[in-house]
């Protein structure tokens, strides 16, 4: 899929191969207005549609109402979803009133992973996935589906996404009227193949958006998420 930014903080998710329209994200900045579920955090809604008269599907943003003013260097996003039915007869709500936090930590060699946990398949069981940067050509980050004792088939973790940002030339940054492509997203092996469901996939998405709001702050930065670290670690220890 492809992900393009219009002039008025529309971002529309289209079919890389037809180009169709197939949902509508809103991004709103910092206390930019107050739309649910997000106030007035800066973040994404996601609506199930091309319209903002559609339903709200997913969220994602700041974890707090005044986190640049707060805490400026926090690690942790929200991704917010409708919850889950409560039994096999029951119907989960529509409403987004469910949240998931993605969390970014650094390791070695200079890196950076956002990990998140969904609920995956027809058993709904909670797996962890972290998005790496990417070696490869032409590809920003990959998301891996974590091992565990129970899988085997990927000992060191199943490549389920790949993300990519588009470049942007001269031309296009002139035009004003035409949408930009910003970035793809492509679903890989158990995620492409519809295995993980439609909650997983859905948080993949969120996560996506979220990851490019992040870099346009430079929140996606080792030395940016150290600060974060290290002043967490002061937090713990004045506690």
């Amino acid at each position: 899929m492809t992900i393009k930014a219009g002039w008025s903080k529309s971002f529309t998710i289209c079919d890389a191969n037809a180009d169709e329209v197939l949902y509508l994200a809103k991004f709103h900045p910092y206390g930019w207005s107050f739309p649910k579920p997000l106030g007035a955090r800066g973040g994404f809604i996601l609506y199930n549609g091309t319209s903002r008269e559609d339903s709200i599907l997913a969220a994602a943003g700041d974890i707090t109402l005044f986190e640049q003013k707060i805490n400026p260097f926090s690690n942790k996003s929200h991704i917010m979803l409708p919850p889950l039915a409560k039994d096999d007869k029951g119907q989960a709500s529509r409403e987004v009133t469910e949240t998931e936090t993605m969390t970014a930590r650094s390791v070695a060699n200079n890196g950076v992973v956002f990990h998140f946990v969904i609920e995956t398949g027809r058993t709904m069981k909670r797996e962890k996935f972290e998005w790496r940067r990417c070696d490869e050509e032409g590809v920003a980050w990959k998301l891996v589906r974590c091992s565990s004792s129970s899988r085997r088939v990927f000992p060191e973790g199943e490549i389920v996404a790949k993300l990519s940002w588009v470049p942007v030339s001269l031309a296009t940054v002139l035009d004003l009227v035409s949408p930009k492509s910003i970035f793809t997203l492509q679903f890989l092996n158990s995620l492409e193949l519809g295995t993980l469901g439609e909650r997983c996939a859905l948080a993949v998405v969120m996560s996506a958006l979220r990851l490019w709001q992040l870099r346009t702050k430079g929140k996606h930065k080792k030395s940016y998420v150290r600060v974060g670290e290290r002043m967490g670690e002061k937090d713990i220890q004045m506690a």
